[in-house]
Protein backbone atom coordinates (compact mmCIF):
# COMPACT_ATOMS: atom_id res chain seq x y z
CA UNK A 1 0.00 0.00 0.00
CA UNK A 2 3.01 2.11 0.94
CA UNK A 3 4.38 1.96 -2.60
CA UNK A 4 1.25 3.06 -4.10
CA UNK A 5 1.11 5.54 -1.92
CA UNK A 6 4.41 7.22 -2.88
CA UNK A 7 3.64 6.98 -6.47
CA UNK A 8 0.38 8.68 -6.51
CA UNK A 9 1.72 11.09 -4.12
CA UNK A 10 4.71 11.86 -6.96
CA UNK A 11 2.58 11.24 -9.90
CA UNK A 12 0.41 14.28 -8.36
CA UNK A 13 2.99 16.29 -7.13
CA UNK A 14 1.54 19.50 -6.05
CA UNK A 15 4.08 21.29 -8.45
CA UNK A 16 2.65 19.24 -11.37
CA UNK A 17 -0.64 20.01 -11.26
CA UNK A 18 -0.62 23.26 -12.77
CA UNK A 19 0.54 21.36 -15.72
CA UNK A 20 -2.07 18.63 -15.96
CA UNK A 21 -4.86 21.38 -15.61
CA UNK A 22 -3.06 23.37 -18.41
CA UNK A 23 -3.35 19.32 -20.82
CA UNK A 24 -6.44 18.82 -19.02
CA UNK A 25 -8.28 22.14 -20.45
CA UNK A 26 -6.57 21.96 -23.55
CA UNK A 27 -7.91 18.21 -24.18
CA UNK A 28 -11.36 18.79 -23.14
CA UNK A 29 -11.36 22.21 -25.52
CA UNK A 30 -10.58 21.13 -28.96
CA UNK A 31 -12.27 23.82 -30.77
CA UNK A 32 -11.03 26.77 -28.33
CA UNK A 33 -7.51 25.54 -29.24
CA UNK A 34 -7.78 24.40 -32.57
CA UNK A 35 -6.46 27.44 -34.28
CA UNK A 36 -2.96 26.81 -32.15
CA UNK A 37 -2.05 23.71 -33.87
CA UNK A 38 1.42 21.82 -32.24
CA UNK A 39 1.70 25.48 -30.33
CA UNK A 40 -1.33 24.39 -27.26
CA UNK A 41 0.90 21.96 -26.32
CA UNK A 42 4.07 24.34 -25.91
CA UNK A 43 1.84 26.03 -23.49
CA UNK A 44 1.94 23.12 -21.44
CA UNK A 45 5.63 23.13 -21.76
CA UNK A 46 5.60 26.57 -20.86
CA UNK A 47 3.73 26.18 -17.57
CA UNK A 48 5.50 23.42 -16.81
CA UNK A 49 8.82 24.94 -16.98
CA UNK A 50 7.61 28.27 -14.88
CA UNK A 51 5.50 26.05 -12.36
CA UNK A 52 7.34 22.86 -11.75
CA UNK A 53 11.18 23.32 -12.91
CA UNK A 54 11.98 26.69 -12.05
CA UNK A 55 10.15 26.08 -8.35
CA UNK A 56 12.23 22.74 -8.27
CA UNK A 57 15.31 24.15 -8.98
CA UNK A 58 15.18 27.14 -6.31
CA UNK A 59 14.01 24.68 -3.97
CA UNK A 60 17.48 22.42 -4.66
CA UNK A 61 19.50 26.24 -3.89
CA UNK A 62 17.57 26.37 -0.83
CA UNK A 63 18.58 23.10 0.10
CA UNK A 64 22.29 23.94 -0.76
CA UNK A 65 21.99 26.83 1.21
CA UNK A 66 20.40 25.12 4.41
CA UNK A 67 17.32 27.17 4.52
CA UNK A 68 15.46 23.50 4.17
CA UNK A 69 16.46 20.06 6.02
CA UNK A 70 15.10 18.14 2.92
CA UNK A 71 12.81 18.07 -0.03
CA UNK A 72 9.55 16.58 2.29
CA UNK A 73 9.48 19.74 4.46
CA UNK A 74 7.17 18.31 7.56
CA UNK A 75 8.15 21.61 9.77
CA UNK A 76 5.48 24.05 8.81
CA UNK A 77 7.67 27.04 9.54
CA UNK A 78 10.37 25.42 6.87
CA UNK A 79 7.66 25.50 4.25
CA UNK A 80 7.49 29.67 4.46
CA UNK A 81 10.49 30.47 1.88
CA UNK A 82 9.61 27.84 -0.49
CA UNK A 83 6.01 28.52 -0.09
CA UNK A 84 7.20 32.60 -1.38
CA UNK A 85 9.20 31.26 -4.02
CA UNK A 86 6.75 29.25 -5.60
CA UNK A 87 4.13 32.35 -5.23
CA UNK A 88 6.38 33.96 -7.35
CA UNK A 89 6.69 31.76 -9.77
CA UNK A 90 2.96 31.13 -10.03
CA UNK A 91 2.10 35.16 -10.02
CA UNK A 92 4.76 35.46 -12.60
CA UNK A 93 3.30 32.72 -15.01
CA UNK A 94 -0.71 34.22 -14.38
CA UNK A 95 0.64 37.41 -15.60
CA UNK A 96 2.43 36.44 -18.68
CA UNK A 97 -1.09 35.01 -19.84
CA UNK A 98 -3.12 37.00 -18.85
CA UNK A 99 -1.62 39.43 -20.98
CA UNK A 100 -0.46 37.10 -23.52
CA UNK A 101 -4.24 37.15 -25.70
CA UNK A 102 -4.37 33.57 -24.97
CA UNK A 103 -7.86 32.28 -23.65
CA UNK A 104 -8.93 33.21 -20.85
CA UNK A 105 -9.53 30.02 -19.09
CA UNK A 106 -5.78 29.82 -18.71
CA UNK A 107 -5.40 32.67 -16.93
CA UNK A 108 -8.07 30.91 -14.90
CA UNK A 109 -6.25 28.27 -13.76
CA UNK A 110 -3.19 30.24 -12.82
CA UNK A 111 -5.41 32.62 -10.84
CA UNK A 112 -6.65 29.29 -8.98
CA UNK A 113 -3.48 28.16 -8.39
CA UNK A 114 -2.04 31.54 -6.96
CA UNK A 115 -4.91 31.76 -4.91
CA UNK A 116 -4.95 28.23 -3.49
CA UNK A 117 -0.91 28.63 -2.91
CA UNK A 118 -1.61 32.17 -0.97
CA UNK A 119 -4.34 30.50 1.20
CA UNK A 120 -2.25 27.77 1.83
CA UNK A 121 0.75 29.95 2.95
CA UNK A 122 -1.26 32.01 5.35
CA UNK A 123 -2.81 28.78 6.83
CA UNK A 124 0.14 27.36 7.05
CA UNK A 125 1.55 30.07 9.58
CA UNK A 126 -1.18 28.29 12.09
CA UNK A 127 -1.22 24.72 10.98
CA UNK A 128 0.09 22.37 8.58
CA UNK A 129 -2.73 21.67 5.44
CA UNK A 130 -1.97 18.82 2.58
CA UNK A 131 -0.97 21.01 -0.37
CA UNK A 132 -1.61 17.15 -2.55
CA UNK A 133 -5.09 17.70 -1.17
CA UNK A 134 -5.06 21.86 -2.33
CA UNK A 135 -3.89 20.70 -5.82
CA UNK A 136 -6.21 17.77 -6.11
CA UNK A 137 -8.90 20.23 -4.76
CA UNK A 138 -8.14 23.21 -7.42
CA UNK A 139 -7.84 20.52 -10.14
CA UNK A 140 -11.53 19.40 -9.06
CA UNK A 141 -12.70 22.93 -8.99
CA UNK A 142 -11.26 23.53 -12.45
CA UNK A 143 -12.98 20.43 -13.66
CA UNK A 144 -16.02 21.40 -12.14
CA UNK A 145 -15.76 24.54 -14.09
CA UNK A 146 -14.94 23.29 -17.49
CA UNK A 147 -17.74 21.07 -17.14
CA UNK A 148 -20.29 23.73 -15.99
CA UNK A 149 -18.67 25.88 -19.24
CA UNK A 150 -18.49 23.60 -21.69
CA UNK A 151 -20.83 22.09 -24.37
CA UNK A 152 -19.47 18.82 -24.45
CA UNK A 153 -20.27 16.33 -21.69
CA UNK A 154 -17.50 16.24 -19.18
CA UNK A 155 -19.24 14.68 -16.34
CA UNK A 156 -17.29 11.36 -16.77
CA UNK A 157 -14.19 12.62 -16.63
CA UNK A 158 -14.76 15.20 -13.73
CA UNK A 159 -15.51 11.70 -11.80
CA UNK A 160 -12.62 11.09 -12.68
CA UNK A 161 -10.42 14.12 -11.59
CA UNK A 162 -12.80 12.97 -7.81
CA UNK A 163 -11.58 9.79 -8.09
CA UNK A 164 -8.21 10.63 -8.33
CA UNK A 165 -8.22 13.32 -6.02
CA UNK A 166 -9.20 11.05 -3.52
CA UNK A 167 -6.93 8.48 -4.32
CA UNK A 168 -4.03 11.18 -4.05
CA UNK A 169 -5.76 11.96 -0.22
CA UNK A 170 -6.00 8.65 1.09
CA UNK A 171 -2.65 7.98 -0.03
CA UNK A 172 -1.73 11.04 1.88
CA UNK A 173 -3.09 9.44 4.75
CA UNK A 174 -1.63 5.71 4.37
CA UNK A 175 1.69 7.89 4.34
CA UNK A 176 0.87 9.49 7.59
CA UNK A 177 2.09 12.57 5.99
CA UNK A 178 -1.50 14.86 7.60
CA UNK A 179 -4.20 13.98 9.66
CA UNK A 180 -7.72 13.67 8.26
CA UNK A 181 -8.58 17.39 8.71
CA UNK A 182 -5.42 18.71 6.77
CA UNK A 183 -7.07 16.65 3.78
CA UNK A 184 -10.09 17.85 4.13
CA UNK A 185 -9.22 21.29 4.47
CA UNK A 186 -6.94 21.37 1.67
CA UNK A 187 -9.40 19.81 -0.94
CA UNK A 188 -11.92 22.56 0.74
CA UNK A 189 -9.19 25.85 0.04
CA UNK A 190 -8.22 24.16 -2.94
CA UNK A 191 -11.64 23.85 -4.77
CA UNK A 192 -13.89 27.09 -3.42
CA UNK A 193 -10.59 29.16 -4.74
CA UNK A 194 -10.37 27.70 -7.97
CA UNK A 195 -14.21 28.18 -8.17
CA UNK A 196 -13.71 31.74 -7.31
CA UNK A 197 -11.10 32.17 -10.10
CA UNK A 198 -14.03 30.90 -12.39
CA UNK A 199 -16.10 34.13 -11.00
CA UNK A 200 -13.53 36.71 -10.86
CA UNK A 201 -12.64 36.08 -14.30
CA UNK A 202 -16.24 34.90 -16.33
Amino acid sequence: MKIAANFFTYLFHPLLLPTYSFAFVIYTNPFLFGNYGPYSWVLVLKVFMNTFLFPVFSLLIMYQLGFIKSFVMDDAKERIIPYISTMVFYIWTFSVFRNSGDPLLLSVIMLGSCLSASAAFVINLFRKISLHATGMGALLGLAFGNAFFSTHNLIPLLMLVAIIAGVVGTSRLILNAHKETDVYLGYFVGFILQVVAFRLSF
